[in-house]
């Protein structure tokens, strides 16, 4: 779940103009019942940037779509639109983060909430290929990682029709999940690894696909079917050296959840896992820990396990690969970083309002200078980076926000 911090989050704002006042009013309501909309592909995209301006006889709409929910960085946003209503035939590269600009002649201006629009496909066409395994390679790599599918489809992956996605399954199978860590092999999501030249690898490899979403939800196909015969042969693997080839935490447990942290390796013999925590120590199926080989269960989550770093060793040959691995809870409370370029922000002139406190671990209170900030209006002068007029530069990486100059209380 994205932390979502809405922008211009109070219903009206006025500005002091000669000779008259200028109101912006953001209809709150309809950009929360909008947060996140599911468009089918080749329908209408229709979005209203819902607000009311008085005061102004010219205002100006400007759309902007990105691929994270906000983003400082203006060569990461898109202008889509000039219009008040955005209205398209929905294409897959239209899936993004749409935020609209208000701006009044007199120059002041105002960023909805980001509305969250997700184009669903499912264009499944069966691939098909044949391949032949030689004794010599330790890494034999089925490809699934390009689906024509969104939102991302439910992966499974079957030889002869059995399933061998099972993370119990054996060392020497293995589909990939969570994060590649190896450059060295042309590795992706979804991928299925044969490890180390077994005869029992020949037979019918599928990667089945289920759609997920709102209108593609339990559609089934058949992305790809391999046809996988092995070689006889007397070379031998070069290589024994002993390569975590990627990890997977888990994704973003809530508290009282059980998450699975898992990772593979190569090496030759078979690499024997050890799972270890922050400090080295070996870990052992307990009350807290279900230890399963090439995964191991952290039972029940609590508040402190939040960023709780633990490491797979893979051994084998006489050789080790160790990677860490770090839990990160679903509820993340806002991270701060270092001072940022306040240039990078967004657009001179617009006024921003940020709300804290929506989507964080108990009631924290934001400061900036002092002041509370789910409460102050801060303007941003992109000519100045003159702090003590509210000037203030963010970024979100993951989700997360990032903020300079601001203590938590």
């Amino acid at each position: 779940m994205y932390l979502i911090i809405l922008l211009s989050y109070i219903t009206s704002l006025a500005f002091s103009s000669d000779p008259a006042e200028v109101f912006i009013t953001v209809d709150e309501r309809y950009f929360k019942q909008n947060a996140e909309i599911n468009i089918r592909s080749g329908t209408n995209l229709d979005i209203d940037c819902a607000s009311t301006v008085i005061g102004s006889s010219t205002v100006n709409y400007k759309w902007y779509r990105s691929k994270t929910p906000y983003t400082s960085q203006k060569d990461q946003r898109v202008q889509v639109s000039q219009q008040k209503n955005l209205i398209a035939l929905a294409e897959p590269s239209h899936s993004g983060y749409y935020m609209c600009l208000i701006s009044s002649a007199e120059g002041y201006s105002v960023f909805t909430p980001v509305i969250h629009v997700i184009i669903e496909y499912f264009d499944i066409v069966t691939e098909q290929d044949q391949v032949t395994i030689e004794p010599y390679e330790k890494v034999f790599v089925l490809k699934c990682s390009h689906i024509n599918a969104n939102p991302p489809p439910v992966v499974t992956w079957k030889k002869d029709g059995i399933d061998v996605t099972n993370i119990n399954s054996g060392s020497n199978v293995m589909h990939v999940t969570g994060k590649v860590v190896d450059k060295q092999y042309n590795i992706e999501v979804n991928d299925l690894l044969l490890l180390n030249y077994q005869d029992t690898f020949a037979g019918t490899y599928t990667c089945d696909v289920e759609g997920t979403g709102t209108y593609f939800r339990g559609r089934t196909s058949v992305a790809k079917s391999y046809s996988v015969k092995t070689a006889a042969s007397n070379s031998l693997m070069p290589d024994n050296s002993t390569r975590i080839l990627f990890i997977d935490n888990g994704g973003k447990p809530r508290v009282g959840e059980s998450v699975t942290l898992r990772c593979g390796a190569s090496g030759y013999p078979t690499p024997n896992y050890e799972w270890q925590d922050t400090n080295n120590v070996k870990l052992t199926t307990s009350d807290v820990y279900d230890v399963l080989e090439t995964s191991m269960v952290v039972k029940s989550i609590k508040v402190s396990d939040d960023n709780e770093e633990y490491k797979c060793a893979a051994l084998s040959g006489g050789t080790k690969s160790v990677e860490p691995i770090r839990l990160t809870l679903s509820d993340m409370k806002p991270q701060f970083n270092k001072s940022m370029d306040n240039s990078q922000y967004n657009i001179p002139g617009a006024t921003v309002i940020i709300d804290f406190g929506l989507k964080v671990k108990g009631n924290p209170i934001y400061l900036w200078n002092g002041i509370n900030l789910a409460q102050f209006v801060m303007s941003e002068d992109g000519s100045t980076s003159d702090h003590s007029r509210g000037v203030l530069a963010m970024n979100f990486d993951d989700g997360i926000l990032t903020i300079e100059n601001i203590q938590k209380n």
